[in-house]
């Protein structure tokens, strides 16, 4: 728990701050700058301080992404439908920096079309020309500059030199400028197809997460900011029509948090969990599970979007092995417009030359097709169970033709470019993943897992031939990447079975037009038809961006505080 939490018992607060994740910590320092507005920003996680954060978080392979440590436990969904999926674990940040903390760190703005269709979708003043000062604002990129760039900004964003990619890497790349494509070097300026150097949120030593980055040790040092840890908001507090704080708990049981301001950061899966909680929402749904209604809003938790993804894998040989571990994963990606919608660059491909932290996932490497413009949308809704309200969470992958077309189409370019002759050579053995529990399993971090898969590694060096029946029983699944790739049925069915989300939840908190009766927010980030009450979090995007959702969270972040009085 924060030091800082004693002072939290003194004062009411101008603003409090709901979810330490990588808007929170934006809102946090923004909102602090000026030393007469009191700022509480609450985390249900573990701290992370200045100048003592863990080896894990920093590292610039995000091996924190594998410590059960700093993960929600008790987040549930189904990638498609309750009748259509099972429930399954979902990936989010519980820590300081939230899910920044431990991310791939992919560092993606999207394209300006994404944000010319917010405007057109009414959250005026969110075109490509608005949000690009805030995009320069947040960054540091210690790669390119000019008018489309930021060079001062608290994010430090770099690309591995293309002279240390792994032969993986680089053979991906010799493909494409043999199949006539272009290679971008800057995908946050540059937006056209073909394939395309990453751009990650790190420097050469540390990832860039939001705690690193905004609550540094001279923000954390300001006597009008307090910070609490190990502490979750339960419910919102209501004066009439005015939010006046919050209801949390922590390790000393219930406590009431008041304020004249609270801004509601916790995510796109949770952001609207305690809206609904707490009452707002559509009226009808909260009647039906026994919660007094304090703002109808139908929009609260419709509209949810994610990243759908299909995985494949295969046993690199020793050619193909990378010499420089220590490095980001992420070197080159494909982005590529399907034309089946009028959405350009709405499919992307990253292959990665590891597939997880240990020995065998050195050997191993990774491929995502990823739909990055989803037309389908999902559901946030709360449940009876066990006597309490929990979410239900249904991305609705692939619920729309348009959606489950492209993910066909795109697992077979997948399987040829694993027969690509310039990288079949690099490989061993390839098949599909999904993501099973038994590998969710092998991934955490322990002495046992680090024996298991040096011994499994070790093996395969020596007999490669033993790689079938090893993955085989890893993924619980097929292993005939060609006769999938062929067999139309049997494709599709694969895909709608396999299909996962990546950590990119959007939209269950829409901004909008007035005359929108789905919108949730004005483009200001207030909560409609209350006072006191804002959100300024992923979920107020009014559909998921074509690229990772970090740097556009950030951006949604400080372009709401900078509107804010005493940013």
């Amino acid at each position: 728990m924060c030091l800082l939490e004693r002072e939290a018992d003194l004062v009411e607060f101008d603003t409090i701050i709901v979810g330490g994740g990588a808007a929170g910590c934006v809102l946090a320092n923004r909102l602090s700058r000026r030393p007469t507005n009191r700022v509480l920003l609450i985390e249900a996680g573990r701290d992370v301080v200045a100048g003592e954060e863990p080896a894990d978080i920093l590292s610039p392979y995000p091996l924190s992404y594998y410590n059960p440590d700093y993960k929600w436990t008790t987040i549930k969904g189904h990638w498609r439908t309750a009748g259509t999926s099972p429930e399954g674990f979902i990936e989010q940040g519980r820590v300081l920096g939230g899910s920044s903390s431990i991310m791939g760190m992919i560092a993606l703005r999207g394209v300006p079309h994404d944000y010319d269709r917010w405007e057109r979708a009414g959250a005026t003043g969110w075109g490509w020309a608005d949000v690009l000062p805030y995009f320069r604002k947040l960054e540091s990129d210690h790669d390119f500059g000019g008018p489309l760039h930021g060079n001062d900004g608290p994010v430090a964003i770099t690309r591995n030199p293309q002279a240390s990619w792994p032969p993986l890497a680089r053979a991906s790349r010799d493909l494409a400028l043999r199949s006539g494509l272009q290679h971008v070097d800057d995908a946050n300026a540059d937006f056209r197809d073909g394939s395309f150097t990453i751009p990650v949120a790190a420097n050469a030593v540390a990832r860039s997460s939001s705690v690193t980055c905004y609550l540094t040790r001279e923000v954390r040092a300001r006597p009008n900011l307090s910070i609490v840890t190990d502490t979750s908001v339960e419910r919102l507090l209501f004066d009439g029509r005015r939010v006046t704080g919050v209801a949390a708990r922590g390790p000393a049981g219930a406590k009431d948090y008041r304020g004249r301001n609270v801004i509601v950061t916790a995510g796109a899966l949770q952001s609207p969990a305690l809206l609904l909680r707490s009452g707002i929402g559509p009226a009808s749904h909260l009647r039906d599970v026994g919660v007094d209604v304090q703002a109808d809003l139908p929009g609260v938790g419709q509209g949810l979007q994610n990243h759908a993804a299909l995985y494949v894998g295969a046993l690199l040989n020793r050619a193909g092995h990378a010499s420089r571990t220590n490095l980001n994963h992420n070197n080159v990606g494909f982005r590529s417009s399907s034309g089946i919608t009028d959405m350009p660059l709405d499919m992307m491909t990253v292959i990665q030359n590891r597939s997880a932290w240990h020995a065998l996932g050195l050997r191993v490497m990774g491929m995502s097709t990823i739909l990055h413009k989803p037309v389908a949308r999902g559901t946030i809704t709360l449940s009876p169970r066990d006597g309490h309200l929990v979410s239900l969470i249904e991305f609705n992958l692939l619920g729309d033709p348009a959606d489950l077309e492209r993910m066909v189409d795109g697992f077979k370019s997948a399987v040829q470019l694993l027969n690509a002759p310039e990288i079949k050579p690099l490989l061993r053995f390839a098949f599909p993943v999904s993501r099973a529990d038994r590998l969710r399993r092998l991934n955490v971090r322990s002495r046992w897992n680090a024996i298991a898969t040096r011994v499994a590694a070790t093996g395969l060096d020596i007999a490669p031939f033993l790689a079938p029946a090893l993955f085989s029983r890893l993924i619980a699944g097929p292993l005939e990447l060609e006769s999938l790739a062929t067999t139309p049925d049997r494709l599709r069915d694969y895909v709608l079975r396999n299909v996962s989300g990546l950590a990119h939840h959007t939209s269950t908190c829409r901004m909008g037009a007035p005359d929108d009766p789905s919108a949730v927010v004005t483009p200001d980030g207030a909560v409609r038809g209350l006072q006191g009450l804002h959100v300024a979090d992923a979920s107020v995007m009014p559909e998921v961006p074509s690229g990772n959702t970090f740097l556009p969270t950030i951006m949604v972040a400080e372009k709401i505080a900078a509107g804010m009085p005493g940013s």
